[in-house]
């Protein structure tokens, strides 16, 4: 043992954290990160590389973001941008991140914020060395799985920051209710049943995220029971789990312990606790199918390709809370929202719950506001809109679209972010025909899922 705290170095990609920080609209602030990572070692490096005056920032933020990196005693280096096409910061990073763990032995643990899939050979690398990999991005949503798979852990910066709800809360229907609870006043009197109604029975019956974070316990006691033992200390599953999954975070869960979450997971008949005196030991109850409980055999088991797709869309329906609107009707939000925003002043920005309502105002009542706070909600999340904080995570402003205003690309963010989130979440294959049909009534857009399919 080496009778020592791990000693962590960290690098920061400047220009991506900014970014994904206006992206969600989060504070700019890497003190929630060095909090988390002080409670896995002592940070002995702190460094952040990029070009602080090509930032879209004003000149009154960019001192307040130097004064953030002098007041966390990160040392910046500006690299400024060579040409249009790339800027050396990353380049710089690499070389850095390697030169330190080459030359110090005393380094354990090697720590990256960004979001880059540049970085991928980097993170192989330092593992093949020995050292330990701790990636940090923006936002689930947001992050590939081989991004997160690369490292042995994994950060949000949006629950880092306290700013995103936990997984389990989003998905048992808590936003539901906290919007509803933020939002009482202004939201008018078509509000979908759906999005005030009590989350009934059991997390493990009512939320995805509970019910991910339970399998995800049971392929850890698989993988373990595949090495010859059938009985497990907690601290082995907890290894087992974090391996499989790095970004596996209790709380993002809603877990208050892994306590808790053996004893839900006991309730639902997954696996076996046997207790002695203070310590407690894990087993299979099982055999366990490789799929969620709620999602079982979509695709594979459903018989008839028109069930099939009536199950995926009640899985995005009751994920959403909302009818999912048409195809022609999504397109109607979107060319609302192009026109109220290309309208708006574009410093002060609008609230996403506002622009909610003008666009319900403005097709007459053909989609309830609920539904349109919907999607754009879910625009918010693939990262389509320049943002700053608001009164509420659920309620940031917005203030620009930063990606193409086209209908058509809207339109395939938001269905990417979707298929994203059940490929996570339900880990079986995509059938781009099938979701074709779920999404656009035919499998008219087979081959353009097909393209995205392929990189989820």
């Amino acid at each position: 043992m080496k009778g020592r705290p791990d000693r962590i170095a960290l690098f920061i990609d400047l220009e991506n954290f900014v970014g994904f920080c206006l992206g969600l609209g989060l504070p700019i602030d890497l003190a929630p990160e060095l909090t988390r990572l002080t409670e896995l070692g002592k940070i002995s490096v702190r460094r952040s590389f990029g070009d602080i005056y090509k930032m879209p920032l004003t000149s009154a933020k960019m001192h307040e973001l130097r004064k953030m990196l002098q007041k966390n005693l990160i040392q910046h280096e500006d690299i400024p941008h060579m040409n249009e096409f790339k800027n050396a910061a990353d380049i710089r990073l690499v070389v850095d991140a390697l030169s330190t763990a080459y030359t110090n032995d005393g380094i354990d643990m090697v720590a990256v914020v960004a979001y880059d899939r540049d970085y991928l050979p980097l993170f192989a690398k330092l593992r093949e060395i020995g050292k330990e990999v701790i990636g940090i991005t923006g936002s689930r949503d947001n992050t590939h799985d081989m991004y997160v798979k690369a490292c042995d852990y994994f950060f949000y910066h949006e629950v880092l920051c306290g700013s995103a709800p936990s997984m389990a809360a989003m998905e048992q229907g808590n936003e539901a209710k906290m919007i509803e609870g933020m939002v009482t006043a202004e939201l008018s009197d078509d509000v979908h049943p759906t999005l005030a109604e009590e989350s009934g029975g059991s997390a493990m019956t009512t939320g995805s995220g509970q019910s991910e974070a339970v399998q995800l316990l049971s392929d850890a006691l698989q993988a373990l029971e595949a090495q010859g033992a059938t009985v497990h200390s907690g601290a082995s599953v907890i290894q087992m789990m974090r391996r499989i999954r790095a970004d596996f975070d209790l709380a993002g869960y809603g877990y208050d312990s892994f306590k808790h979450l053996c004893e839900h997971a006991a309730e639902a008949g997954r696996i076996k606790i046997e207790h002695n005196g203070v310590v407690f030991n894990l087993r299979l109850a099982g055999k366990i199918s490789s799929t969620g409980e709620e999602i079982q055999g979509h695709s594979a088991s459903v018989q008839g390709q028109e069930e099939a797709c009536l199950q995926l869309k009640e899985w995005l329906e009751q994920k959403m809370r909302i009818e999912l609107p048409s195809h022609e009707k999504r397109e109607k939000i979107y060319g609302k929202l192009t026109e109220i925003i290309a309208a708006v002043d574009s410093q002060e920005g609008i609230r996403i719950i506002e622009l909610s309502r003008k666009i319900k105002d403005e097709l007459a009542g053909a989609l309830s506001q609920p539904v349109c706070y919907k999607i754009l909600y879910c625009l918010y999340r693939a990262n389509c809109f320049a943002c700053s904080p608001g009164q509420s995570p659920y309620d940031p402003v917005v203030h620009a679209i930063s990606c193409s205003d086209e209908p058509v690309e809207l339109d395939r963010r938001f269905v990417e972010n979707n298929l994203r989130i059940y490929a996570r979440e339900c880990r079986t294959p995509l059938d781009a025909k099938e979701w074709s049909k779920v999404f656009f009534g035919s499998e008219s857009q087979a081959d353009q899922l097909q393209e995205l399919v392929r990189y989820l």
